[in-house]
């Protein structure tokens, strides 16, 4: 099945033809040292920089900037501590190849107000940045406004993000829709584990562009962007009507109750079109499998798609080559990391590869941010009534843009607010009372990083325009993305993408089967000391080398794991084991600091 690959070097579709290449352990770096000075230094058009194997303070620069058929590559495993919370780089390919290979960032980004982390990738129309093995495993602190990676609307070229572990980010783990309502440039995402995201997983718009190989797992709640903002984990977002998208031979398991929709057609993406080709959607959430948003997916088809799980398991009703529940095979697809076996472990296999809520982390590095009844348990992308609404409009990376707006209620600006509060200097946003009884608000966001205003506003929206670069605006009601057509829309009942489905199309709930494959992960990728672990199961087991990676230059996780009958021994060190299992786990034991997540028995 998927390729969760997350920390593994693999081989490219593109590589940079260099005219040289500086060893930055030649020029004097030392494990320890802060990397900046020396990227700045040495990284620029016509380059490959390689860096030693080792750990290096990292204080938000180095790697940015416009270049032509040039490289960073960590020789080995190469780790970048995050010394100063907020970053906000530009990786650029004017043309040629622009690579970034084999770094983990760690540390949770933990950003004050108005301050952002993320990093953004485009390409001119003959560039092509190629991102592999560039791991963000720790995110952003709760709250804060954090991205994984993001494609801005004026990307022309390819973006290609591969072999990338991105969690516990707050506004996308991959946000790279944008184009799709500008250039129209492509992005890959291909061999991707993405985990526990806010807002979106992977978020896609523009034509041809992919998710392929990617494991998308929420099972557990995700940062807030801001205090009290809510929680809204989608899996794969179509975001803009694009042609030709595809999402192929994926695994998105969403066994956390409180996120979004799986799959999700936004009704941004009228008009387009793509499929959905041996993927696999684990549900236990109240929101459809695949949800459309208008006809959204009236372009769409499927084929060789399961859907399983104690959730919704809704699709679009014109989608064909669908399998709902738990005796669904496994779809296969082609092999992601071609060492020569499929997806699935065997023809066999009739389960759903997934991986359930009984997550447990037995180490100390757990990512829950939060106890699970304090999230959103829909996935409503415009339930903005009548009752009080607090709209937040936000502009990130942009030349700031004029906005106003008239309610049929009473507004009120929001100037106290601890983040994108109300302007009172000027230019202030202004509030001010019609002779029909309405209410009208003016503003203007700033330019640069992130900035934004905030107001309450009673009854509903009557009217809402803006100007100056609107692509690069975010509306936000109740903490909830929304557009401006879901403002307007929205008269009290909202757009919920939740629905009444009882998830009782193929699956009773009981999760009785003992002859259904299952799934456990043991995950180290966050790991700070080596783990050793064994298990026991009453069914069958095999490691299945598509879930699972071996880091390069990782001793301990070349060492072979041990499955013998139905019990199973393993050392990990910075990569992952995964395994298909029958029946039901009666030991496990864990020494060390690993994550395991389980398939829900």
């Amino acid at each position: 099945m998927a390729s969760i690959t997350g920390s593994t070097v693999a081989q490219t579709a593109q590589s940079v033809n260099a005219d040289t290449v500086v060893d930055l352990g030649e020029q004097g770096l030392s494990e320890g040292d802060v990397i900046d000075d020396y990227l700045e230094q040495y990284f620029e058009s016509g380059v490959e920089v390689r860096i030693p194997e080792g750990e290096y303070e990292y204080h938000g620069s180095g790697l940015g900037g416009s270049h032509r058929n040039a490289a960073v590559v960590g020789m080995g495993e190469v780790i970048f501590t995050n010394e100063v919370g907020e970053y906000r780089e530009t990786i650029e390919a004017d043309g040629g190849v622009v690579e970034v290979r084999n770094i983990t960032l760690r540390g949770a980004a933990e950003l004050s107000r108005g301050e952002e982390a993320r990093f953004r990738l485009q390409a001119g129309s003959d560039g092509h940045v190629l991102i592999d093995n560039f791991n963000l495993p720790d995110g952003v602190a709760d709250p804060g406004n954090a991205i994984g990676f993001y494609t801005p609307s004026d990307h022309a070229g390819v973006v290609e993000i591969k072999n990338c572990y991105i969690a516990n980010f707050s506004n996308n783990g991959i946000y790279a829709s944008s184009p799709g309502k500008g250039s129209d440039g492509q992005v890959i995402v291909d061999s991707c584990f993405v985990r526990n995201n806010n807002i979106t997983g992977i978020r896609l718009g523009s034509s041809e562009s992919v998710a392929r190989n990617c494991l998308v797992l929420n099972d557990k709640q995700a940062p807030h962007i801001y205090s009290g903002s809510a929680i809204n984990m989608r899996g794969i977002r179509i975001r803009e009507a694009g042609d030709d998208l595809a999402i192929e031979n994926c695994e998105i398991i969403h066994s956390y109750e409180g996120a979004g929709g799986p799959i999700v057609l936004h009704h941004g993406a009228e008009g387009g079109t793509g499929s959905i080709t041996d993927t696999l959607i684990r549900n236990n959430t109240g929101t459809d499998a695949v949800l459309e948003k208008g006809s959204a997916a009236d372009g769409w088809t499927a084929n060789n798609l399961s859907i399983s799980g104690e959730g919704n398991l809704e699709y679009p009703s014109h989608f064909e080559g669908v399998c709902v529940g738990d005796d669904c095979p496994v779809p296969t697809g082609d092999d992601p990391q071609n060492d020569g076996t499929s997806g699935g472990t065997d023809d066999s296999n009739t389960g759903d590869s997934t991986t359930g809520d009984n997550s447990t982390d037995t180490g100390d590095n757990s990512t829950d941010t939060g106890d699970n009844s304090d999230s959103s348990t829909d996935e409503s992308d415009t339930d903005v009534g009548t009752g009080g609404t607090e709209l937040v409009i936000v502009t990130e990376n942009s030349d700031g843009v004029q906005y106003e707006f008239t309610a049929t209620g009473e507004i009120t600006g929001l100037y106290d607010r601890s983040q994108y509060s109300a302007d009172t200097g000027a230019p202030a946003d202004e509030v001010t009372e019609n002779d029909d009884g309405t209410w009208t608000a003016t503003g203007a966001t700033g330019g640069g990083g992130a900035s934004g205003d905030a107001f309450q506003y009673e009854g509903s929206m009557a009217s809402f325009s803006a100007s100056g670069d609107v692509d690069a605006m975010t509306l936000y009601a109740d903490g909830t993305e929304v557009s401006a057509d879901d403002l307007l829309a929205a008269g009290g009942t909202g757009d919920d993408e939740s629905s009444d489905a009882d998830g009782s199309d193929g699956s009773d709930g009981s999760g009785s089967d003992d002859s259904r494959q299952k799934t456990v992960i043991f995950d180290g990728t966050a790991a700070e000391t080596v783990a050793a672990y064994t298990f026991r199961v009453t069914g069958e087991v095999t490691r299945d080398a598509s879930i699972s990676t071996a880091p390069q230059g990782n001793r301990f996780d070349s060492l072979d794991d041990v499955v013998d009958g139905d019990e199973v021994d393993g050392v990990l060190g910075k990569g992952i084991d995964g395994y298909r299992y029958t029946g039901r786990i009666v030991e496990i034991e864990v020494d060390g600091s690993a994550a395991v997540t389980m398939d829900h028995e």
